[in-house]
């Protein structure tokens, strides 16, 4: 990426530089799409925002639609509904790309955050009216996304049947009027939302499909398929910034969240990317800046969790006061007090049902007291169709890999949700042996669990965490006893 220099005398170059492609983005199709690609590549992200501010302020909407894509289209029909932005050749470019549309929606996404948050609740305990109840206001107060449509096939799912859900997929395909990407991601959605669902036919399934691709980018295409469908089962992705840049038809709340699953996947895994060179800096330095970026504009913790693997500084990505309880019992289990242990965690994973660390001890007290499985709540719920799988794998009182495919499937039913990092770690540690999704799954503990330390590759930084959480927590044995 060759960015235009900023001159000091010149603090407005970015709007200078907007108006300048006037004739550009307000013309034909395709001078549109040279205008704003001019802009994408062209610009550092402060000149970024200057641009975008000038074609809020000046360009009629109709000719806004290839900075900001479609971002809150309001019916199924209109969803994917967009016209065609050019890929950049850089990662960094297209995470500014999305950033300048987050600037502009902020507070839709601090709601859907907010709604997001209430819908996984209900459910994974099992709740499905009340999780419909704010997947509809999502739908209604902010905008239909590939999320929701995601979410409708998964209650329509648990609530009715796979019937339910396929005629909903019908439904969906009849009224929706997107050229690219949108069905295909929505047949594919239906299929992943089964509670029959066999992952492996899944994944060979649409491996197959995509090798009948065509074209100079199948490659990508590909990439881009098996990033929106089949995130959990891979992590050797290769083309992040198409990846992003096929999203642009989408809702700003897709492209949010494939924004964050993109870092999640560069911080979480091996790859060549991260450490690379765009416009004189490594891209992992670029991603840590723009967490602190994205962290002003969205109260979101998985921000804070990602900053934490993104940056060598250290701070506490937690609330002290809500995670004063998990330590004493984390405190209770580290000096063998099980009974107690699993009669706090009753309590604690209704609260807290998306966090992984939970299910850990809970399952582990009850196995170390020699006991039967206890379900908790709602016995049908997701959450106890969970712990109850993993209790198996831990007392081995059926086959671990039978179990392992289980949990696999709801793994799968409940990819977009962070509690599946989880699982599939514990899926293929327990019964593979595998520790390759180690730091992926650390995104579905509590950052103050003194298990997180480990996140850190050099032994000093271990121990400098270690020492910030006796801070916070000076009376945890846990904490002091951690090597």
């Amino acid at each position: 990426m060759k960015d235009i220099p900023l001159k000091i005398s010149d603090l407005h170059f970015g709007y200078t530089f907007a108006r300048a492609q006037f004739s550009f983005i307000t013309g034909q199709p395709k001078d549109r799409r040279v205008g704003y690609h001019q802009i994408k590549t062209l610009l550092r992200f402060p000149q970024l925002c200057e641009a975008a501010d000038f074609v809020t302020r000046n360009i009629r909407p109709p000719f806004r639609e290839l900075m900001f894509g479609n971002p809150l289209p309001k019916t199924y029909e209109a969803l994917g509904k967009c016209g065609f932005s050019y890929p950049a050749e850089s990662l960094i470019q297209e995470i500014n790309w999305v950033l300048i549309c987050v600037r502009k929606y902020s507070y839709e996404l601090n709601l859907f955050v907010v709604y997001k948050e209430r819908y996984e609740f209900h459910l994974l305990l099992g709740e499905y009216e009340n999780a419909e109840r704010f997947l509809t206001k999502i739908e209604e107060e902010i905008c239909v996304s590939v999320w929701s449509l995601e979410s409708r096939f998964l209650l329509m799912e648990r609530k009715h049947g796979v019937d339910e859900n396929k005629e909903f997929l019908s439904k969906f395909n009849e009224e929706n009027n997107s050229e690219r990407f949108t069905k295909a991601l929505a047949h594919y959605l239906s299929l992943r939302a089964e509670k029959s669902l066999s992952v492996d036919r899944y994944n060979s399934d649409l491996r197959n499909d995509l090798e009948t691709l065509r074209g100079m980018r199948k490659a990508q295409h590909q990439d881009y398929y098996l990033f929106k469908l089949s995130f959990l089962n891979n992590f050797d992705f290769q083309h992040f910034s198409e990846i992003l840049a096929y999203d642009f038809h989408h809702s700003v709340i897709d492209r949010y969240l494939n924004l964050i699953k993109v870092l999640t996947s560069l911080l979480t895994s091996t790859n060549e990317v991260i450490g690379s060179i765009e416009g004189g800096e490594t891209v992992k330095a670029y991603i840590s800046s723009r967490l602190n970026y994205l962290m002003r504009k969205v109260e979101d913790p998985m921000l804070f969790k990602l900053k934490l693997l993104a940056s060598e500084k250290l701070f506490p990505a937690f609330s002290e006061k809500e995670s004063s309880d998990e330590i004493k019992v984390i405190d209770k289990y580290t000096t063998g007090l099980y009974q107690e242990v699993e009669e706090d965690l009753v309590e604690l994973l209704l609260k807290k049902p998306v966090q992984f660390d939970l299910y850990v001890l809970y399952v582990k007290a009850l196995v170390y007291q020699k006991k039967k499985f206890k379900p908790i709540g709602d016995k049908t719920s997701i959450q106890n169709l969970i712990l109850n799988e993993m209790f198996k794998i831990v007392s081995v009182s059926v086959s671990p890999a039978e179990a392992g495919l289980y949990l696999t499937r709801i793994a799968n039913n409940i990819s977009s949700c962070v509690l599946s990092y989880g699982i599939i770690d514990f899926v293929n540690h327990e019964t593979k042996g595998k520790n390759e999704r180690k730091l992926f799954a650390r995104l579905s503990y509590n950052p103050a669990n003194p298990i997180i330390h480990e996140i850190y590759p050099e032994v000093a930084t271990q121990v400098a965490y270690l020492e910030m959480l006796k801070e916070k927590f000076p009376n945890s044995i846990t904490v002091v006893l951690t090597p």
